[in-house]
């Protein structure tokens, strides 16, 4: 499991490599701090509230609902919670697994594909 105290970092160069190709596919930017750091502003500015909680989230099930580029979800789990993340669009799905295991987190995110319109 990652160190919580530490902040996540890229740990498989072979998902890295498919989310830069993503990132060229949909003409982003893949060090761009909205989609490829993504993970970091979320760690510098989010993850104080989730250590603030009375009880760690050491094996707490967490859930996102419209995951985005899942980097949320990827802070959750970094610091010990087992995630389930839902999100409506096919790309944004896929964006977000590849971007957990970028980050070695993806066996601790259950991910969702909710893209059925009523």
């Amino acid at each position: 499991m990652p160190d919580a105290r530490r902040a996540p970092q890229v740990v498989d160069p072979a998902a890295d490599a498919r989310f830069r190709e993503i990132a060229r596919e949909v003409s982003k930017d893949p060090d761009d701090i909205w989609f490829g750091r993504y993970v970091e502003y979320e760690w510098e500015h989010g993850r104080h509230i989730y250590e603030l909680l009375p009880d760690p989230l050491d094996g707490r099930a967490c859930l996102e609902f419209g995951h985005n580029m899942g980097a949320t979800s990827i802070v959750l789990a970094h610091l010990g919670a087992n995630v389930t993340a839902i999100e409506v669009s096919p790309r944004l799905h896929e964006v977000a697994k590849v971007n957990a295991a970028r980050y070695g987190v993806g066996d601790r995110i259950r991910f969702v594909l909710n893209d059925r319109t009523p």
